[in-house]
């Protein structure tokens, strides 16, 4: 059994008061470069994501060492995804950099690996 996302990355003792079922916009990513701890260069990639749930939430992560990055079907006014998997290869021995496997739940939209996962913030709308 597959553990929800927002299980995966801890958000949901973050913010426990937020439904994370339902449709996620994405009004915002960001990629670019930049240098790790050990100043290797690596891509990193910020994705806001806003519920529109009954108490909407927001939350920017940013996925570092970002490989084999594929987005389909985005750049229309409302680009959303109705959740997504984080599956942790931790325990497949894979190299480091692509320990998280991270794809949306319908239609392949968004695929792509990363090493680390990050919560740059979180807030519930009141």
């Amino acid at each position: 059994m597959r553990v929800p996302w927002y299980e995966t990355i801890g958000l949901a003792m973050k913010m426990p008061d937020a439904k994370f079922s339902g449709t996620l916009l994405i009004p915002a990513f960001h990629f670019y470069e930049e240098y790790n701890d050990v100043f290797d260069k690596v891509s990193s990639l910020e994705m806001t994501l806003i519920s529109e749930e009954e108490k909407p939430f927001e939350v920017i992560l940013k996925f570092v060492n970002v490989s084999s990055l594929q987005l389909t079907g985005f750049g229309n006014a409302y680009n959303q995804l109705l959740g997504f998997h984080i599956t942790d290869l931790k325990e497949y021995r894979v190299e480091k950099e692509r320990r998280y496997l991270i794809e949306d739940y319908e239609d392949d939209s968004v695929s792509f690996y990363c090493e680390k996962i990050e919560i740059l913030n979180e807030a519930i709308e009141t």
